[in-house]
């Protein structure tokens, strides 16, 4: 019983949990010069594939690519991006295929959240996206209820989990979360 109400707790607070405040997404081009600009923030330390306007655009609109993919900014509360979300909708599920900001080590929740927010505005009802990474950004993930254990919420209902660990600090998930 208290295991219920601890998740049926937790999962009123992801419902109700918009990111911070004043953050907010806008619709934008593949080639928007913000996508650029976020990529140049990164930390030199922190190692990802490349993720510039040239690239999005060869990985998501190339010809033969019949996902219609949108490139969504996700901007603080004085309009300054803090990352992009690339995404997909298919009958209410926000299928994501890239998702992007300078600092993912502790602003992962933030834009999760902010873009969940605003994919419910619009009708979604579930989000799902596969993941590599370390663990810090698996735990920001998780605290934005997003997740590949079915046991910790019960509105990060798994729809479809597969982890594999891909050396010591990185694993690959699949993971969704019904908003």
């Amino acid at each position: 019983l208290v295991k219920t109400a601890g998740r049926m707790a937790l999962a009123l607070a992801h419902r109700w949990d918009r990111g911070p405040r004043g953050w907010h997404c806008v619709a934008a081009d593949f080639n928007s010069p913000h996508v650029d600009t976020l990529w140049q923030q990164r930390d030199p330390s922190l190692l990802f594939s490349e993720r510039s306007t040239t690239m999005l655009a060869w990985r998501f609109l190339r010809e033969g690519i019949s996902t219609p993919w949108h490139l969504t900014l996700v901007l603080d509360q004085h309009g300054k991006p803090q990352g992009y979300v690339v995404w997909a909708l298919m009958n209410g599920l926000f299928e994501v295929g890239d998702f992007f900001l300078p600092d993912p080590n502790h602003q992962t929740r933030s834009l999760l959240r902010t873009f969940m927010s605003w994919a419910r505005d619009q009708g979604g009802h579930s989000i799902r996206l596969e993941f590599m990474g370390p663990p810090q950004i698996h735990a920001q993930l998780a605290q934005a209820g997003i997740t590949g254990d079915a046991a910790l919420t019960s509105t990060a209902r798994v729809l479809n989990t597969q982890a594999l660990t891909m050396g010591a600090n990185d694993i690959f998930l699949g993971m969704a979360c019904v908003f």
